[in-house]
């Protein structure tokens, strides 16, 4: 089998190696927001929205087998310098938690960026099950729908 990482163009592999002899081939989808100026002050629905519209729309064109293989609930600042942002408030708690069961029920994937960092909160899936905005069990029941319950969500 040959994993292909498909470093962050993920429009670029849409109709490729689709003839059958391409069997053995999987493509590896990193998806992020936050490396986005225009996403990293985007507002919440914005982001369920790319996430459950644009990003699905990406994977079921795909003409190759396909996992995300990296995802985070990253959305304002890049991994280089997210061990500066400050703990984050209720409120991106309980956005980050939609956030995280969009992305899952979209992407099929469980994967995430990284089991642990040092203070990268956004970053770090220990801090976000203890801080409550990742789901302790996998895959969690909540998954289900997140798209379609997040739709309604005008005030994020």
């Amino acid at each position: 089998m040959i994993l292909i990482e498909e470093a962050f163009t993920p429009f670029g592999w849409i109709g490729f190696m689709n003839s059958s002899e391409y069997s053995n081939v999987v493509l590896d989808l990193h998806i992020y927001q936050c490396f986005d100026d225009g996403l990293r002050r985007a507002s919440y629905s914005t982001h369920v929205n790319t996430t459950c519209d644009i990003h699905k729309t990406i994977l079921e064109a795909q003409t190759l087998p396909t996992v995300v293989g990296e995802w985070s609930v990253a959305f304002k600042m890049e991994s280089a310098i997210a061990n500066t942002e400050s703990y984050p408030t209720l409120e991106q708690m309980d956005f980050m938690m939609e956030f995280a069961l969009v992305q899952m029920e979209s992407y099929g994937s469980h994967f995430f960026w990284n089991f642990k960092t040092e203070s990268a909160h956004m970053w770090d899936y220990f801090l976000g099950v203890e801080g409550g905005w990742l789901p302790q069990t996998l895959p969690s029941p909540q998954m289900r729908g997140a798209c379609e319950r997040n739709q309604r969500y005008s005030v994020w």
